[in-house]
């Protein structure tokens, strides 16, 4: 018996190493992704890319602006989080929470190959206060909400479809509590967006200019 579950708990950290591992690499197949493409709009457009950056550096630098980015930084915060757990609750889960974590990691390259294409090295510095934050809290919560969220997935795909006794145990109390404690820690970070970046990223921008 006591065999029985030590096999079965060493099942559940082996499944869990590979999701991590494949979870890894296909964000990384998306940080590649994002550089190769921005090197390719770049030839095209890198003019109008500059002039964005630079309009939002400026009003990344206008503190007075930050009340007003509240909705936005919510959704850039959650969008991916909320994402994962909904897709937690359907087979094809299995799928598209992989696809959302390699998407992520290519807006994420795109974003900071621009900033380092179009200002240079002080592009770096920019790009770590602007993304450096929101990258903190968010990749973290992902990666841990996408493991469980797509080992749930798995076994609603084994077992059936969702409801009945056999679904109530994938989805226990701990799978909600889960989810609650990273939008609590999300949540910390919606408000150091909005109160503590855009002096962050004004501070980059006194330091290079």
């Amino acid at each position: 018996m006591n065999r029985g579950r030590t096999f079965q708990r060493w099942n559940i950290h082996l499944t869990f190493r590979v999701q991590l591992m494949l979870l890894c690499i296909l964000f990384a197949v998306g940080v590649v992704l994002g550089w190769r493409l921005y090197g390719n709009i770049a030839q095209q457009s890198s003019q109008q890319l500059q002039e964005y950056l630079t309009d939002y550096s400026e009003l990344m630098a206008c503190t007075k602006a930050a009340p007003a980015s509240l909705l936005s930084a919510l959704f850039l915060y959650f969008r991916y989080p909320l994402l994962i757990f909904i897709f937690g609750f359907s087979a094809l889960g299995v799928f598209l929470i992989p696809l959302l974590c390699m998407t992520e990691g290519f807006f994420l390259s795109f974003a900071v190959t621009s900033f380092v294409a179009s200002m240079g090295r002080n592009g770096v510095l920019l790009a770590l206060a602007a993304l450096g934050v929101r990258c903190l809290f968010t990749l973290p919560c992902i990666l841990f909400l996408a493991m469980w969220a797509m080992n749930a997935a798995r076994q609603l795909g084994k077992r059936g479809t969702l409801g009945g006794r056999k679904s109530r145990a994938i989805y226990e109390p701990i799978y909600f509590l889960r989810f609650g404690a990273c939008v609590l820690i999300l949540l910390l970070g919606v408000v150091l967006e909005v109160t503590f970046v855009p002096r962050l990223f004004q501070a980059a921008l006194t330091v290079i200019s």
